[in-house]
């Protein structure tokens, strides 16, 4: 005869298989009692069990200790395997639960209960807030968040990489047999192995402060499990944005570090990466050749024209394919210690095992022979002008092996002011290509420097209208979980470390606000589709802006953000990216949030932004770009139309893009043989 233990277990689990989990939450906890009874301990693990593969955390636990309270052995070992104590004092209470470190919500379910939990940054202590409803997290220290901390681990990852890369060029070499040197080594990897280093410390440095404490637990993630990353685009999101990434990382820092420590549990990854698309190859034989570019269509036809069509957009093909097999001999080899490099170099080193992009190691003959084959049809090459190589994985390799057919080449500034900053990456960069054009007067601080000034699109003027459909748009950024840029300017994206900061910003920004302005809001949210499945863990403001947003309409992104901008009589720009440069540029009343600290600001620009900071477009503080949003909001054309606004507007926009016809006249001269500089 059937139990109403046996109903009740049946009627819990088909309306977890039918996704009520609210219902079968209601019925857990209504039944607790009887579930945990003397008699049916058995239930009421079997239903803890069924609320872990849920991820239904608090409840699991306390089934589980019911359970275990009455001398369930299985319930005893879950509790063991989950990390949470299952020593019962003389009153049948059980002890304290220990610390439970939580590299990313992927181990949540190993650490559920845990008195505190410790977390590598700010964005994954937010996160897990959310999911858990609360909770004690701590952030482990870390230097990054202040500048100081910042210029002193951007200054020692410099030291790292000029130590590793003559050792790794020499291996790189060694396991394909070739020659090609530490110089070609170096563009290959480009910008790639500074975000591989910088993910790594930035992981090492919380590992080590959060394992220092004695009494924390964690887990490791089984190195069956781990994942081969199929070229620097792939690591780059799957360190960055990726709770498996942080797993992964976090299991090797434990194999090296902690052999022994913590019990393994298994996971398995499907990756769902999506290569970028390069631009196609093109029939012509320019001098200056144009790859990875988001030039203005107006500035692509004047360069062509003036220059008697010897300048032109090239290409190529991604012609290989990853394969399957892992060379564990040549990632050994790869990833052996040096006595002469420190504690976390050598650690960088060994992550070589499982992370080194397959495109540098397995599938690098093929690679390697597709694009030599493709870039050898361009025979009259001999410059070739960039924006995109710093964060893509393959163009990087092209422009290398473009270096060895004698090709200079040259990178172009896109459309964002890093000089700026503190830690600023602008002096890296620039040591990866033959001429820095950057868009203002600092290149003259730049080795290979010459100015110029942006050829991207940043739209027309907007006419006066009559109608606006939208009062207010607010123009959110993404905020991601780990940020691969050691500078001043991640203060300002709110990533990773500089999460709270931003957040709590932007919060107090609207909070100022009344309910009756906050009505009048529009919201945009960033496109994250466009970047397909690579993004996962990034979030725009939404996601911790939701109550104070409630009254606002949404945008469905089903256009341009420049055509919403056109369509809005005020706009919002919450990050520091293109937008704010399209928004001037449109010549929109804007106001920019500037959501970090100006002692992020090297010392050398901190008046950089007082143009617009003095006529109030750019605000450094939450409650007064509140104020000065109510004070504008009625006719802001009154304010924006002023003589000072425009002047400060212009005088901005000349600091940040330069002069287009300089570029122009550069890459002209290059390619009809003038001297150009």
């Amino acid at each position: 005869m059937r139990s109403f233990m046996d109903d009740l277990s049946d009627h819990i689990s088909n309306l977890l298989a039918g996704g009520n989990y609210a219902k079968a939450d209601a019925s857990v906890f209504s039944n607790t009692t009887a579930l945990t009874a003397l008699n049916c301990p058995n239930h009421a693990n079997f239903m803890a069990c069924m609320m872990v593969r849920e991820r239904k955390f608090a409840q699991a636990y306390a089934l589980f200790k019911e359970a275990a309270r009455h001398g369930n052995p299985e319930a005893l070992k879950s509790l063991e395997v989950l990390g949470w104590s299952v020593a019962v004092d003389k009153t049948g209470t059980l002890a304290k639960r220990r610390r439970f470190f939580l590299p990313s919500a992927l181990a949540l379910q190993h650490g559920a209960g845990a008195d505190e939990y410790l977390v590598p940054d700010a964005f994954t202590g937010l996160c897990l807030r959310r999911i858990l409803g609360g909770g004690s997290f701590q952030e482990v220290a870390t230097e990054r968040t202040h500048p100081e901390g910042l210029k002193a681990s951007a200054s020692y990852l410099s030291a790292v990489t000029e130590q590793v890369m003559p050792l790794l060029a020499e291996r790189l070499d060694a396991i394909h047999g070739s020659q090609l040197g530490i110089e070609f080594w170096r563009r290959a990897l480009g910008m790639s192995l500074d975000r591989h280093l910088t993910l790594v410390y930035d992981h090492f440095v919380a590992a080590e402060s959060a394992l220092a404490v004695s009494d924390v637990h964690a887990v490791m993630l089984d190195p069956a499990c781990f994942y081969m990353p199929v070229d620097y685009d792939d690591l780059h999101w799957f360190l960055s944005d990726r709770d498996f990434g942080q797993e992964q990382l976090f299991s090797m820092y434990c194999s090296y570090f902690h052999s022994g420590r913590f019990p393994f549990y298994q996971q398995a990854y499907h990756s769902d990466y999506v290569q970028a698309s390069p631009t196609p190859p093109t029939p012509y034989q320019p001098i200056v050749g144009i790859l990875g570019s988001w030039f203005k269509e107006q500035w692509s036809q004047q360069l062509a024209t003036r220059s008697g069509y010897e300048i032109q957009r090239i290409g190529y093909d991604r012609l290989f394919t990853c394969g399957t097999t892992i060379d564990f001999e040549k990632r050994t080899f790869l990833a052996q210690p040096a006595v002469e490099l420190d504690r976390f170099s050598n650690f960088f080193l060994s992550t070589f095992t499982a992370l080194f992009p397959r495109t540098f190691v397995e599938d690098w003959r093929a690679v390697y022979g597709s694009i030599m084959t493709q870039m050898s049809l361009y025979r009259r090459l001999k410059y070739v002008v960039s924006e995109l190589w710093i964060g893509d994985a393959i163009e990087p390799i092209v422009l290398a092996i473009l270096m060895q057919q004698g090709v200079k080449t040259i990178y172009h500034e896109h459309n964002y002011s890093e000089h700026p900053f503190v830690a600023s990456a602008l002096p890296r960069w620039s040591k990866l290509c033959d001429i820095y054009m950057a868009h203002g007067a600092h290149s003259i601080l730049i080795r290979n420097g010459v100015q110029g000034g942006s050829l991207y699109d940043f739209g027309e003027e907007r006419q006066p209208r009559s109608h606006y459909e939208h009062r207010i748009l607010y123009v959110s950024g993404l905020a991601f979980m780990k940020d691969s840029l050691l500078s001043g300017s991640s203060a300002l994206a709110g990533n990773g470390f500089h999460a709270i900061h931003g957040i709590q910003f932007k919060r107090k920004f609207l909070d100022s606000l009344e309910v009756g302005v906050r009505k009048y809001i529009h919201y945009r949210g960033y496109p994250k589709s466009g970047y397909g499945s690579n993004w996962k863990n990034c979030q725009d403001d939404m996601t911790f802006l939701e109550d104070l947003l409630v009254d606002s309409t949404r945008d469905d992104l089903s256009r341009s953000c420049k055509e919403v901008m056109a369509a809005s009589r005020l706009v919002v720009v919450a990050y520091l990216a293109t937008t704010h440069l399209e928004s001037l540029s449109m010549n929109i009343p804007t106001i920019l949030l500037f959501p970090a600290p100006l002692g992020f600001l090297d010392v050398y620009y901190r008046d950089f932004f007082d143009p617009l900071i003095t006529v109030g477009i750019c605000q450094t503080d939450p409650q007064a770009a509140a104020e000065f949003l109510v004070h504008v909001a009625d006719a802001p054309e009154e304010w924006w139309f002023s003589s000072e606004v425009q002047e400060a507007r212009k005088t901005f926009l000349a600091r940040a893009l330069g002069d287009p016809q300089k570029s122009i006249n550069l890459l002209v001269d290059l390619a009809v043989g003038r001297p150009a500089y």
